[in-house]
C-alpha cells in the first residue's frame, strides 16, 4: 500500500456506556486483520471516577497508534513532493489506497 511497511488504522466503538478499541493492519494482500484492543465501560456515575486512569491508559494506547500512523503518512507525503514537483504528488487519491486483487481461484485437487 504506497510503499508501507507497516500501517496500523485504528478506531472505537461505542455504544452506551460500554466502548471498545480495535486496530486494523493491512499488511498482506487480500488480508485486513482487525484486533480488539480493549473493551471497558465508561464512567456512569460519580462512583466510577476509578475507571478513568485505566480508560486514559486506553484512549493513550490508540492515540500512540494514530500518530504513528499519521507520521507514517506525512512522511510519505513528504517524500513523494520531494521526488516530484507535480503540485498533486502531495495530495492522496482514493485510488490509492486500491490493492492489486489476489487473482483468480485455484482449483485443488
Amino acid at each position: 500500500m504506497l510503499g508501507w511497511t507497516r500501517l496500523l488504522l485504528g478506531g472505537m466503538l461505542i455504544e452506551g456506556v460500554s466502548c471498545s478499541t480495535y486496530i486494523m493492519d493491512l499488511n498482506y494482500d487480500g488480508v485486513d486483520r482487525m484486533t480488539q484492543l480493549a473493551q471497558f465501560y465508561l464512567l456512569r456515575g460519580p462512583s466510577d471516577i476509578m475507571l478513568v486512569p485505566g480508560i486514559m491508559e486506553y484512549f493513550s494506547q490508540l492515540k500512540s497508534i494514530l500518530l504513528h500512523t499519521v507520521t507514517s503518512i506525512e512522511k510519505k507525503k513528504n517524500n513523494n513532493s520531494n521526488n516530484n514537483n507535480d503540485s498533486n504528488s502531495n495530495t492522496l487519491s482514493p485510488t490509492s489506497r486500491k490493492r492489486k486483487a489476489c487473482g483468480t481461484p485455484k482449483r485443488i485437487r
